[in-house]
């Protein structure tokens, strides 16, 4: 049989850009052996190079898959595009050759991140495109009817200093009554108004920070449970927030609470939990 050479292959394959069989007629061989020596001298296939020319040999089409897919980081689409085949017979192949794909996450970041992607974006709101395009002066929505003041005035609110033409600084303006989806104060229902974080963290400081059934302690029960200890009503009544009402628990004896209500009630009483009883 007559030798091939390496250098002959490369020739042949990237500079005079023959098929495999039109290599392996003029070599006069096979096509199994246009491949085998492709796979042991670890050659690339070229761009937009049929996947039809791999089927016979399926290791050749693992290991290039996996370079397009890892090293390359190449999406389907673009694998697909450059196979110029069906988007189907990736994924069929990606699953036959057990090739783990990306989660979902992973594979929006890396798309997010490419120049392509960026341009895209651009262009979307570059000139025409953007929203606020030739809205200057009375057409903006942040007109202030040309008033800036220096010496600025003081949200009644929150005190911060306000330098346009408004009673309220921009965080206030639309809260309480003078948001239009206002509906009465009730936000924090079943809870009063008067149940406030200011409270909870008194009770909590007048606890020590510790739960008082198990006495675990906040720093423990936000490493284990991601927030801060709760603050318990004794007699499950919600509008009564008087301090002799209120203790400490973490979260896993705050979900216990929720049942045998009458044992509970009685256990914090008799234990002295209720500081003016």
């Amino acid at each position: 049989m007559k030798q091939i050479s390496k250098k002959t292959l490369k020739y042949l394959y990237y500079k005079k850009e023959k098929s495999f069989k039109k290599i392996a007629k003029i070599l006069k061989c096979s096509l199994s052996t246009i491949f085998r020596r492709f796979k042991q001298w670890n050659l690339i296939a070229r761009k937009g190079c049929s996947l039809d020319h791999y089927k016979k040999h399926k290791k050749l089409i693992a290991s290039y898959l996996k370079y397009l897919y890892f090293t390359k980081k190449y999406s389907t689409i673009k694998i697909a595009r450059r196979f110029k085949t069906s988007l189907s017979l990736i994924f069929y192949y990606l699953k036959k050759f057990n090739i783990k794909m990306r989660s979902a996450s992973e594979a929006l970041s890396l798309a997010m991140n490419t120049q392509e992607y960026k341009n895209q974006c651009s262009k979307r709101v570059k000139g025409k495109h953007n929203p606020m395009y030739n809205r200057k002066g009375e057409i903006s929505p942040n007109y202030s009817h040309g008033h800036y003041s220096d010496n600025p005035k003081i949200c009644p609110d929150c005190g911060r200093k306000i330098w346009h033409v408004s009673k309220f600084c921009n965080q206030c303006y639309l809260k309480g009554k003078r948001n239009p989806m206002w509906k009465g104060g009730i936000s924090k229902l079943p809870y009063p108004f008067h149940f406030s974080k200011e409270l909870k963290e008194q009770i909590r400081k007048r606890d020590k920070y510790k739960c008082c059934l198990w006495g675990m302690t906040e720093n423990k029960n936000r490493k284990k449970r991601n927030r801060n200890l709760s603050v318990h009503h004794i007699d499950y009544d919600k509008q009564n927030c008087s301090e002799s009402n209120l203790i400490t628990l973490c979260t896993c004896c705050h979900t216990k609470t929720n049942h045998n209500r009458n044992y509970f009630i009685n256990f914090f009483r008799r234990n002295s939990y209720a500081r003016n009883n």
